[in-house]
């Protein structure tokens, strides 16, 4: 990689990772250990202040205490057991490096590098830390160090965290401190990032080559919040509709900035010395399987979440039922623009409809795509079935004449006499058509589960195929 540095000012920023590429100097990394005083960080580091640098290698999963002069790992590190671990994943192929409640300060410049292209996982729940305490200006500090391209992401329900701080360089015109610096593209797919810069006024919480962002939680705090390195246009994308960034001097004093998908605005980030990134959507992991449907719904508007108190962000509850009513609004605004629907209002004679679903279920009730539990009960509360979704999907299919640019192949559920009269032609089509999926029976078989109470997530993800089976 060939990069060429921004100035800010009559200052060039030039990070250490070109010494990476000059063997003679890459030992300069590690040798030097701290003259000073502690930084004061927001961080939750309390790990006792070592004298060393730990170098992590992803192409054998070993994390090391020092490096020779070809930047191999010549000691192996063993602190921690059971705070970190690392394991080969077979389409990376590579080492993922899983932090679990590890914590990491030293009074070394650099407090982690990564030797090569590295993908970290935070483990759920957990907090970890990465700081350097150096206080001099003869080496650039970082909290993290990633000398190639890095992903961090957060498994499971991706409330993993990973705080970093960097050292301070006493202002040196030449050396800064970053929370983080990474001389390829950092992409963040989930979980929590707060990274800060040192005291002097050229630091970065992020510095980096490009950014991607998907979704998580993360702080830049610096001199410069995030820090594009190349004078080329900065990658910066965000896949996520209505994600939110802030820009500010510290967290009391923010105000509230956008940028669109496949943004390389990097005015917005390295202007302002706090920044704030947050998904829209707080509770929608990358990692999730139902990831792509749902942020797909819910920049379309189809799908809308309950709102968090800071009136800027919203929960999906993915894992929680979803009402009868709340499945025909989705289905509702897929089909007709708000304005229309509104003469649908009261369109039906059952007392138990909430005012803010009275459009919908109106529509759908006349549309003749739903019916009640019985003449004056819509069951509006209740949790819809499996089986009714597919039934109330397969009239408008078949109202609309629709034709599915799927065809798969028939599968007969181990559960098939289960599945009431009115919804079996139903629940075959959708199969058919590609808009419902069974359970695995682990045995090559499946179950459909139609009285089963479908989660939000599933039924968003029936919306979605819907959408992709009948658009043409």
């Amino acid at each position: 990689m060939v990069v060429t540095y921004h100035k800010k000012g009559e200052k060039m920023k030039l990070k250490k990772y070109l010494l990476l590429f000059t063997v003679s100097l890459f030992s300069l990394l590690w040798m030097a250990t701290s003259v000073g005083a502690t930084v004061t960080a927001e961080s939750v580091s309390t790990a006792a202040t070592e004298n060393y640098t730990l170098f992590y290698d992803s192409e054998n999963g070993k994390m090391y205490t020092d490096v020779n002069e070809s930047g191999k790992g010549t000691t192996v590190y063993s602190g921690q057991s059971g705070k970190w671990s690392s394991s080969y994943d077979a389409n990376l192929g590579s080492y993922i490096l899983t932090l679990k409640g590890f914590s990491f300060t030293t009074s070394a410049p650099d407090a982690l590098v990564l030797l090569k292209d590295t993908t970290i996982c935070l483990a759920q729940g957990t907090t970890n830390s990465l700081a350097s305490t150096y206080n001099d200006d003869e080496y650039e500090s970082t909290g993290l160090l990633a000398c190639h391209d890095l992903t961090i992401y957060s498994n499971g329900n991706g409330t993993g965290k990973l705080i970093t701080q960097g050292g301070t360089c006493d202002n040196d015109q030449d050396n800064y401190s970053d929370g983080i610096f990474c001389a390829g593209t950092l992409a963040v797919e989930s979980g929590s990032v707060a990274a800060y810069g040192g005291a002097d006024a050229g630091s970065s919480g992020i510095a980096t080559v490009a950014f991607q962002y998907f979704s998580g939680d993360i702080i830049a705090k610096g001199g410069y919040s995030l820090y594009f390195l190349s004078n080329e246009l900065p990658q910066v994308i965000s896949y996520i509709p209505g994600t939110l960034f802030y820009g500010g001097d510290n967290a009391q004093s923010v105000s509230q900035l956008s940028v669109e998908n496949g943004s390389d605005d990097d005015t917005l980030f390295d202007d302002y010395a706090y920044l704030h990134i947050y998904h829209t959507l707080s509770d929608l992991p990358y990692t999730a399987w139902y990831y792509q449907n749902i942020t797909a719904l819910f920049g379309e508007k189809i799908v809308t979440g309950y709102a968090n108190s800071d009136g800027l962000s919203y929960q999906i509850k993915p894992a929680n039922s979803i009402t009868r009513a709340e499945f025909v609004t989705i289905l509702a605004r897929l089909m007709e623009s708000e304005t229309d629907l509104e003469q649908y209002a009261g369109n039906y004679a059952f007392t138990d409809v909430p005012k803010w679903a009275t459009n919908y279920v109106g529509w759908a009730t006349e549309m003749g795509y739903v019916n009640g539990i019985d003449e004056k009960l819509f069951g509006s509360n209740q949790s819809i079935t499996r089986e009714q979704m597919a039934a109330i999907l397969y009239r408008a299919v078949v109202a609309m004449e629709l034709t599915s640019n799927n065809s798969n192949p028939p599968v007969t559920f181990t559960d098939e006499n289960k599945i009431d009269a009115y919804a079996k032609e139903a629940v075959a089509a959708m199969q058919k058509d590609g808009i419902i999926n069974g359970y695995s029976n682990g045995d090559g078989s499946f179950r459909f589960n139609p009285k089963g109470s479908a989660t939000r997530a599933e039924a968003f993800t029936m919306i979605y195929n819907f959408i992709d089976a009948y658009s043409k």
